[in-house]
């Protein structure tokens, strides 16, 4: 049995098309990115032509039947922290890491046997070579796992614990 834990730091968003169907709540970037993203608040079919993009949060654009509301973009390139807590599970010692980031520095991996009180058990770098992802298995008992990084770029940390 495995227990599984992730995070990514920004938000991803898809970019408009001609012609779509939108529903309430569906989020978009222009094709060209303005560095606002835009809620679909009326559902609705989009024109033929890209709009006229808006860039002040709160305004709205008519495109087809389709209104479109400015909003900033959430989480854009937020440091993150991700924690596995296996509790009182017991037998969980193998913890693998995946962590990714276009940015350079570092990841650090806390242990901790309460969830409060945490110890720096490890680092890992980014980019290795020419990727930008990295893996780290570790094999140590603490059953609350967390690690974080301060990488102001889009972010991704997995916590993957199995049994021994």
């Amino acid at each position: 049995m495995a227990i599984r834990v992730k995070g990514k730091s920004v938000k991803s968003y898809t970019a408009w098309q001609a012609e779509s169907d939108y529903v309430l709540t569906n989020f978009r970037v222009p094709t060209v990115d303005n560095g606002m993203c835009y809620e679909c608040t009326t559902a609705g079919t989009s024109g033929e032509d890209k709009p006229v993009w808006p860039n002040v949060v709160g305004e709205t654009v008519q495109d087809g039947t389709v209104v479109w509301t400015c909003r900033e973009k959430a989480g854009q390139a937020n440091p993150l922290t991700v924690i596995l807590a296996l509790g009182d599970a017991g037998g969980y010692s193998l913890k693998d890491i995946w962590v990714k980031s276009p940015g350079t520095g570092d990841f650090i991996v806390y242990g901790s046997y309460d969830g409060e009180n945490w110890r720096q058990i490890d680092e890992i770098s980014v980019p290795q070579g020419d990727r930008d992802n990295r893996h780290k298995g570790l094999q140590n008992a603490y059953p609350f796992i967390k690690v974080s990084t301060e990488l102001q770029a889009i972010n991704e940390i997995e916590i993957v614990a199995s049994q021994a």
